[in-house]
């Protein structure tokens, strides 16, 4: 059992409970796997936390620290035990769900973002998804994820009637592709 205890505190991020980069790639390698294997969907997802560097410096790391926990435990409250989170970067998250459409995803992002704020009013995630190809590998799905997310950002700040638009760009692409 004490084994046990220490390989899951090997394999989990000290600030925010999710996964270790290394230790979650793998798990994604499993289930980009498994997934392939069944036929069974993959949506990865890429998060990042708007705004870190600013609650660091106006608050302190303990408060940047709290932000990032308070992300991971609103993803894990929404999904299932098993679906993947794994701290990617400083203010960066990937996150897996097999099974769940990618309206069922989008919405239960929507409701981590209501509550986000609700827990600490002004704090906000970007997202962007990757549905797995056949064949697919790590690298591109999760590129393709966070491009998605950048895209869908710039939109967001765009002014509306600026030559460039300004409205919403889905969380997948619209052909049904890969994000």
């Amino acid at each position: 059992e004490a084994y046990a205890r220490e390989l899951l505190t090997a394999a989990t991020d000290d600030v925010t409970g999710a996964l270790r980069r290394g230790v979650g790639l793998a798990a994604l390698q499993r289930e980009l796997d498994r997934t392939g294997r069944t036929g069974e969907q993959l949506i990865v997802v890429f998060v990042d936390v708007n705004g870190l560097k600013r609650v660091n410096d106006e608050w302190g790391h303990a408060a940047g620290d709290e932000l990032l926990h308070t992300v991971v435990r609103l993803i894990s409250a929404e999904f299932r035990s098993y679906d993947l989170i794994l701290r990617f970067g400083g203010d960066e998250f990937v996150c897996s769900f097999s099974g769940d459409g990618l309206a069922e995803v989008g919405r239960r992002f929507e409701r981590v973002g209501r509550s986000l704020d609700g827990a600490i009013p002004g704090a906000s995630i970007s997202i962007g998804a990757s549905r797995r190809r056949p064949d697919d590998e790590i690298e591109p799905l999760i590129e393709r994820a966070d491009s998605r997310m950048i895209a869908r950002r710039r939109a967001r700040h765009r002014r509306p009637g600026s030559p460039r638009g300004g409205g919403r760009v889905p969380l997948l692409d619209g052909n049904g592709g890969g994000g």
